[in-house]
């Protein structure tokens, strides 16, 4: 979950937007000029939709919280009067029907980061649409496949033989341009959350449904799952030994004590 959280906030901030954009459109550019289809990863890079709000949003990244530490930081539980202050004016612009736009926001950054947190704000739709809401409506005997971010090409393949797939889903090879486009590593900004932001509260609800997720994933072996589980136990470790304190009447936390169907 704290992995998700930290690619949800990356993936949208804008200058990493701009940098996968720009680097798209050299590799399409790239095969068009030797009239290839360019591979489906080399996707072109769109906003919302909405290119007023985009500019709002843009200025939450811009002024309110730049990485990843400071969005943890703004949304803290006990915050500093500094960021109980935090304001961030701007004055955006945009284009729309070919005509220029401008206004002046201003926008409360501990307001903000408290509703992307909660879930209550568009600012960052990738942490909005957190595990639970896209389980929610899910019926509780239905299956689930789990796809791992650390294990995605080897999960995607057995999932697909799951289906009923006759051959192999194709994955990019290994140290392939396709493979470093989707690894996201040299884009301009990355996770610099330090182990007091891993501390982030708001993250007790998304570990719970993800510790449910692996119990219901049809396509892990128990050894898969509780290596899942270690892994958050290293990056939360306070928030998800609070959680199986709370699960087991207070008993103290190891993974023997959780139960794995």
């Amino acid at each position: 979950p704290l992995e998700r959280f930290a690619s949800a906030f990356l993936c949208r901030h804008p200058r990493n937007i701009d940098g996968t954009r720009l680097r798209n459109n050299k590799v399409r550019n790239r095969y068009e000029a030797r009239g290839l289809e360019p591979p489906v990863w080399a996707k072109r890079v769109y906003g919302s939709g909405d290119a007023e709000m985009d500019q709002v949003y843009r200025s939450g990244f811009m002024g309110c919280y730049p990485n990843v530490e400071e969005l943890a930081r703004c949304a803290d539980p006990d915050p500093t009067e500094r960021e109980l202050r935090k304001v961030y004016n701007a004055t955006i612009r945009w284009r729309k029907s070919r005509v220029e736009h401008t206004r002046k926001i201003s926008l409360n950054c501990r307001e903000v980061c408290l509703e992307i947190m909660l879930g209550e704000n568009k600012y960052i739709h990738h942490v909005r649409f957190n595990y639970e809401a896209f389980l929610k409506d899910l019926p509780r005997e239905s299956e689930v496949f789990v796809i791992r971010t650390n294990h995605l090409w080897q999960d995607w393949t057995n999932v697909n033989y799951m289906l009923g797939a006759k051959q192999n889903a194709e994955v990019p090879d290994e140290g392939s341009e396709a493979e470093a486009v989707n690894a996201r590593g040299k884009l301009p900004v990355g996770n610099n959350l330090t182990p007091s932001g891993q501390k982030i509260a708001y993250m007790r609800s998304d570990i719970r449904t993800y510790v449910d997720l692996l119990n219901r994933a049809v396509n892990l072996s128990d050894g898969e799952v509780r290596e899942a589980l270690e892994g958050v136990q290293k990056s939360c470790p306070s928030v998800f030994e609070s959680l199986i304190e709370d699960e087991v009447g207070n008993i103290p936390w190891s993974l023997t004590s959780l139960h794995i169907s």
